[in-house]
């Protein structure tokens, strides 16, 4: 049975019995689930060629194109579980099961749906995600359990990638474009001489998020340890949305205040100058959290009135406690031939200060976008349902 993607839906439910609505149809199913659909979008996503292009699965039918007034004429149970529709400009189409209930509004049932995040503290997270760069690089399982990792903890490390300049590159291309920015395709973290960001000193790193500065900020990073035989200098990485949603919990006028006042992010340098304004934690049209745009020295004057200004340090300082407490983080030495992936709207990454005249520290990273990680899980999953 067709369906208008490229999606494999499952078909163990069928319908039993349907009735016509003045806006669509109900449809009652065998585990006695009850779901409508509206006529007008069951015409727009019906899979037939006229409808949908055989080849690209786009609509080739415009909703334009569809009479204001349609009606479902008849619908009944068809061969496979599905529904066949009859409507009143004279078309018929035949709908998948498992198509259905993954968009109908009482089921959801969407296969392409993403694993649930699982929000962490230092504390209660019992184990770091490693995982053996070889594995990952041959065996699609752990390919797929890394993706997971990185997605559903926010952050994973492989260990025994090639300490070699340029093979951060190839891991993160494995996940999708890589993102540019104004430190170049890759950047390199030690010590430089002339410092344009306090990451090319030897100082301590308070937790942070990166490019806050820009409209979109990167979705993932990943940084592959090069070099790293000073004293001192370890990582440390916090769940910003833990740290978030405990603030909605035991401070909800502090939570209020950071995702709904636009604050100023602003660089400091001078040959270029990024500013983006936007609520430091910000939220999806559900209210679900999306981004933390936390990040203390790219954070700009604040231009508010003194009540405003007072209600936006408080909220401030109310998060900023809760970043830097002990419990909050975690906290490891990166070796040659780590890799640490994490995403950076979600996880704050910090670092301890080192001693530079010892040893040497070389961090190489790149940014990419977290929609490709997304996309290889959806595309991971999709091809097991359609193998199982």
């Amino acid at each position: 049975m067709d369906t208008p993607d490229f999606d494999h839906y499952p078909s163990a439910r069928r319908i039993r019995v349907t009735t016509v609505l003045p806006l669509g149809l109900e449809a009652h199913w065998d585990d006695g689930a009850v779901t409508t659909h509206h006529a007008l979008w069951l015409r727009e996503n019906a899979p037939d060629p006229e409808t949908t292009h055989p080849d690209t699965r786009e609509q080739a039918l415009q909703l334009v194109d569809i009479p204001e007034d349609l009606q479902v004429l008849s619908a009944s149970p068809s061969q496979g579980g599905g529904l066949l529709v009859r409507f009143s400009d004279g078309a018929e189409a035949q709908y998948h099961p498992g198509w259905l209930r993954a968009y109908a509004p009482e089921t959801r049932e969407a296969p392409f749906a993403l694993p649930p995040r699982k929000l962490w503290t230092g504390d209660g997270l019992s184990a770091l995600p490693r995982f053996s760069a070889e594995a990952v690089d041959r065996d699609p399982q752990a390919f797929e359990a890394y993706c997971e990792a990185l997605h559903c903890l926010g952050f994973a490390i492989l260990e025994g990638v090639t300490p070699k300049p340029g093979q951060v590159e190839r891991v993160a291309q494995r996940l999708g474009p890589l993102r540019e920015s104004n430190f170049g395709r890759l950047f390199d973290v030690r010590t430089a001489t002339e410092q344009t960001s306090n990451a090319y000193t030897a100082m301590a790193l308070p937790v942070h998020a990166d490019l806050c500065t820009r409209e979109h900020m990167p979705g993932l990073q990943f940084l592959h340890c090069l070099e790293n035989t000073t004293v001192g200098g370890a990582t440390r990485l916090t769940d910003g949305f833990q740290l978030a949603e405990t603030l909605r919990e035991e401070d909800p006028q502090a939570f209020e205040t950071l995702s709904t006042e636009p604050l100023l992010f602003a660089n400091k340098a001078e040959d270029s100058d990024y500013r983006w304004e936007a609520p430091l934690i910000g939220l999806d049209a559900k209210g679900a959290l999306q981004e933390l745009r936390f990040s203390p020295w790219l954070r700009g004057p604040l231009s508010t009135d003194l009540e405003t200004t007072d209600r936006i340090y408080r909220a401030l300082r109310a998060l900023f406690r809760r970043a830097e407490a002990p419990g909050a983080f975690v906290r490891f030495t990166l070796k040659a031939g780590d890799l640490l992936a994490f995403d950076n709207a979600r996880l704050l990454h910090g670092r301890e200060a080192f001693d530079g005249n010892v040893g040497s520290r070389w961090l190489q990273g790149c940014y990419g976008a977290r929609e490709e990680l997304h996309s290889q899980l959806r595309m991971q999953r999709r091809r097991r349902r359609q193998n199982p």
